[in-house]
């Protein structure tokens, strides 16, 4: 592959995955001041919603830290909701509750591809340190550069195939709380519920950017602008 289709790719996978990242904050901020009477948190949204569905082994609870973020623990049937989206009351609070439920409902039917995510993130997250220590042992045995780039290249490649399984896990969850609220749509106001569906497919759409991005370092780290030094 040339170098000047590989800085084309590498450009513009940097730029798409830029706008899928920062759609969904802009989204997220947008909505945050969207608050409409009687509302309910995004704890009691997801309750309901796992209620309605009659899942009632999944437990609800709000995480004060900032690392982990909202999501789904398959291994401890757990939502776990940041506490601006556990206590928020505003539709992007409800729209990101309503995203991550959707995963606890695939848990309930023993969607395949979720429990595929499941372990290709453990085997992303093995490979990733494995390789880091080969890459160690490769610099401080000074073997060529190229070599070591390609350790790193096998990682982002991993974590792609980690984040190409993530996003059609991810609609899918979309699309089972989107029928979830239709049959809630009398509790919400229709701009509100508009809203919801909005903030939650710019959650899906980080997980493209995402995928975006690890595939631009896999070609950045392939290219022969990086692999054509030698270790000394």
């Amino acid at each position: 592959m040339s170098t000047t289709v590989i800085v084309i790719t590498f450009g513009f996978t940097m730029f798409a995955a830029m706008l899928a990242r920062d759609r969904f904050r802009s989204v997220y901020k947008k909505h945050e001041t969207d608050e409409y009477k009687n509302a309910p948190t995004g704890a009691e949204l997801a309750s309901e919603i796992l209620r309605q569905r009659g899942v009632s082994s999944v437990r609800i609870t709000e995480h004060k830290g900032t690392t982990l973020g909202d999501h789904y623990d398959e291994r401890r049937k757990c939502l776990v909701l940041t506490s601006a989206n556990f206590h928020g009351t505003h539709t992007a609070a409800l729209g990101v509750a309503a995203q991550e439920v959707g995963h606890a409902l695939q848990h309930a039917d023993g969607y395949t591809p979720l429990i595929a995510r499941q372990s290709a993130m453990r085997m992303t997250v093995a490979a990733s340190g494995l390789v880091f220590i080969i890459a160690v042992i490769l610099i401080a045995a000074r073997v060529p550069v190229r070599g070591v780039l390609l350790g790193f290249s096998i990682t982002w490649f991993l974590m792609m195939l980690y984040n190409l399984v993530t996003m059609p896990v991810e609609w899918d969850a979309s699309r089972r709380s989107r029928e979830m609220l239709e049959d809630m749509s009398a509790r919400f106001h229709s701009r509100q519920l508009d809203a919801i569906y909005t903030v939650m497919g710019a959650a899906c759409w980080r997980y493209t950017g995402a995928f975006l991005g690890s595939l631009r370092h896999v070609f950045y780290h392939l290219s022969p602008t990086q692999g054509g030094s030698k270790g000394t």
